[in-house]
């Protein structure tokens, strides 16, 4: 199987890769259906089989288009630290292996740590429950901004990724899905 025949296999929405099944849960932390993302959970899998490995950790999404490349993870509740910096960079590693790179949708695209740091951002959305929605947006800004220190991605951006962003639901609805819709890329 192709690397692109491998991602077209594995094409899904923000909806479905942001699927919460835990403790019963079966909550979506994302309502939209329109931007098409990659479940690189199963692309990941996918490899695994192929390269006979045990899996990488892997980021929920992955969104592609002609200005963007972005990483998605999506947390509802705690989250472990090594887990998720295991996630962030596995998925990278995958994203550089010569039969996984993005060769066959960005002729731009190089499989390397200097590109990823000028052309590749991470998103966590995370509904944290320490951190009321309804707190004021100052306050939020706040606790986003320590949390990003806390759980060690602050140091990522501009080391491995350009941008390394937490947004709540709200947020990311606002920041990146209204976004992307706006500039005519869904």
């Amino acid at each position: 199987m192709t690397t692109e025949e491998i991602y077209q296999k594995h094409r899904s929405t923000l909806k479905k890769t942001s699927l919460d099944t835990s403790q019963n849960r079966n909550e979506s932390m994302s309502d939209d259906v329109s931007i098409p993302v990659y479940n690189y959970d199963e692309v990941v899998q996918e490899y695994s089989v192929r390269e006979h490995i045990s899996k990488p950790c892997s980021n929920d999404a992955l969104y592609i288009d002609e200005t963007r490349i972005t990483f998605i993870e999506f947390k509802n509740g705690g989250i472990d630290r090594n887990q998720l910096k295991k996630k962030v960079y596995d998925s990278l590693l995958v994203l550089f292996d010569s039969d996984m790179g993005l060769e066959w949708c960005r002729p731009d695209f190089i499989g390397n740590i200097s590109f990823s740091r000028k052309n590749i951002d991470f998103i966590l959305v995370w509904e944290d429950p320490a951190c009321n929605p309804k707190c004021a947006a100052q306050k939020r800004l706040h606790h986003h901004l320590n949390r990003l220190g806390e759980l060690g991605l602050a140091r990522l951006k501009r080391y491995i990724y350009k941008n390394v962003q937490i947004m709540s639901k709200a947020e990311f609805q606002h920041r990146f899905v209204d976004q992307v819709k706006k500039n005519g890329c869904a």
